[in-house]
Formats: structure tokens, sequence, C-alpha cells
């Protein structure tokens, strides 16, 4: 119970173990305060029993949080792999069994005013995706238009409120991703309302400046020829890659600068 029993401290390879390479870490680096789960307890007696072997004076202390469960195979790279952004994934863990939380969503400046490892429960804490989505979405939503935009390669702020108007369908980068980057990939033209497509590529590149998408519609259906369904579907399939999505009006003013990079 103390830690003195005996355990392994090198590997047969020379590979020092867990436990040995932190005790010895924590001694380079001077680090006194160590967060760790419950189920580590054992491990943080062995590394202060090797601590105290190698003539180790300064104090350590160690706070025992609750175990996470439901997070098996979700380690914080995989979470960023999925698109889940730092701040979010910082937010949701610090709500974790946090009895204290006025707001569930927050930066970690605002965090960093009111957290107290005394109002951490002491009962297991379970790992709940969808809550992390949930904040994620928010930290997206909070996020500068301009900077936002640049996960998409632009510098645009009118980007940025582009893919704000997906966030009712998505809520992590990678869904994000799906959404607006089909918006300037090329299109397909082989599909069932290649015609018309084409048609609408054409009238579209020769088209003036139109700022408005009332006067945009208006202008694509005269030169066109096109009306209803014939116009719309394949319009909204041209300028998105979708046959769904925010409505075209919202779409349009984001990206009429665009356009001949977007219809083609």
């Amino acid at each position: 119970d103390d830690g003195k029993d005996n355990f392994i401290i090198l590997q047969e390879d020379g590979t020092p173990s867990q436990n040995f390479a932190s005790a010895c870490d924590d001694m380079i680096s001077g680090i006194n305060y160590i967060i760790c789960e419950d189920d580590q307890n054992i491990n943080n007696k062995q590394q202060i029993y090797i601590k105290n072997l190698l003539g180790y004076t300064e104090d350590t202390t160690y706070t025992n949080i609750p175990t996470i469960s439901g997070h098996k195979n979700k380690s914080v790279k995989w979470l960023l792999e999925e698109g889940f952004m730092p701040d979010a994934i910082i937010n949701y863990l610090l709500i974790l069994g946090n009895s204290k939380v006025q707001n569930e969503v927050f930066t970690l400046p605002e965090a960093i005013e009111w957290f107290n490892l005394e109002n951490i429960s002491k009962n297991y804490a379970t790992f709940d995706v969808d809550k992390l989505k949930f904040i994620n979405q928010s930290h997206l939503r909070m996020m500068d238009n301009k900077l936002l935009s640049t996960i998409f390669n632009f510098a645009d702020e009118d980007i940025g409120k582009l893919a704000k108007l997906y966030l009712n369908e998505a809520s992590t980068i990678n869904e994000l991703k799906s959404k607006v980057e089909p918006i300037f990939t090329p299109k397909n033209f082989n599909g069932d309302w290649a015609e018309e497509m084409t048609v609408l590529k054409e009238v579209i590149g020769n088209a003036p400046m139109i700022h408005d998408y009332n006067d945009f519609k208006d202008y694509i259906s005269k030169e066109s020829r096109l009306e209803q369904e014939n116009l719309f579907t394949p319009l909204r399939l041209i300028l998105t890659g979708n046959q769904n999505g925010p409505d075209l009006s919202d779409i349009y003013p984001l990206i009429k600068s665009y356009l001949l990079e977007v219809a083609s």
C-alpha cells in the first residue's frame, strides 16, 4: 500500500518503466503538483518511493480526480483528428463532474477565474461525445469569422459567415468541411441535372456582378430560360454541390465574389 512492494523500473531491453520515467521526469522538470485519475493511486505511491530513494527532497502534491468512463479509444489525438477544437475539448473536460459550473460554454481565461479542484465530484464521470459536439459547435459559433475561414484556406469574413450557416447540421470541423468544401470543388456535370447545370455554368460565366440574390435569380432564369425545379435544383447543385442546405438567398451574398470558381 505504501508503494514499497517489488515493481519493475527497467524492462529487459533497458527501457524504463512508466513509473520510473515519470518520477525522473517530474524531478528533472521540477513538477510539484500532479492531477491524475483515482485508479493511478498505486502508481503515485511508487513514484514517490522512487523519488525518495533517489534523494529527491522537493514535495510533490498529488490530487486524484474521478476516472472518466465511456471514452475507450477516444484519446485527445483522436478528438483532434475528428475535428474537435482544443478550446472545446478543454471546455468539456473542465465541466466533467464539476458541480459549480454556471455556464456550460466558456473560454479558458474565463475558466481560470472560477475553476477549483474542490468542486470536482468524487464519483465516476461519463464521457458523452454528443455533449462535446454541442460544446464544439458553440465554440465554432463564437469563433471570429475571418479566423474560421482559414480552416478552408481563406482569409475572408464572408467564408467564415458561410461556414456558420451550416452549423445547424454540423458540429465539428470535419463536418463543416464536408459542407463547405464542395462549394469550391469542381461540380459533377454528369448527373440527372447535367444539361441544366451546363446551361447555368455558361450563363453565370457571362453574368455581370450582381449583388442581390433575387436580382441574380431573375437574371439567371431569364438568360437560361429555366424555371421552378428545373432552375432551383440545378442552381443549388452548381452553387453548393449538394441538393440540400441553407437557403440560397443566404449563401449567395457570401460567395458572389467567387462565382466563377464556384460554378465550375
